[in-house]
């Protein structure tokens, strides 16, 4: 497993609020008619609320993507309107690389 999908694991295990508040976010643009919700959006969103709210949450850019998969996951219907690329992890075809995604994918199932 690569070190920022430990990291992304870590962050989500100790702050699971930020998948159902992603989740909550992308169900409102939906019921507004969205046709594309980009996760980075919705980052940012959470971020400022929370910064409003004196959460001492600390939103890593890097974890988008992984929250990005793992509410594709979660919520299939979203994959019309939210769009992933390829991880780096993705992005050459090897054995140490498909492995790290498989391990990524088995983790988000247990989620």
């Amino acid at each position: 497993m690569s070190d920022i999908d430990a990291r992304f694991q870590e962050f989500h295990q100790a702050n699971p609020h930020v998948l159902t508040d992603l989740e909550k976010k992308a169900a409102h643009a939906l019921s507004r008619g969205a046709k594309r919700i980009g996760i980075k959006c919705l980052w940012e969103v959470l971020r400022y609320e929370y910064a409003l709210l004196g959460s001492p949450t600390k939103m890593s850019n890097s974890y988008t993507s992984r929250f990005a998969r793992l509410m594709l996951f979660r919520n299939p219907k979203l994959e019309a309107v939210i769009e992933t690329r390829p991880l780096r992890t993705e992005s050459s075809v090897g054995v140490e690389q498909t492995s790290e995604l498989e391990d990524f994918i088995s983790w988000m199932r247990l989620s």
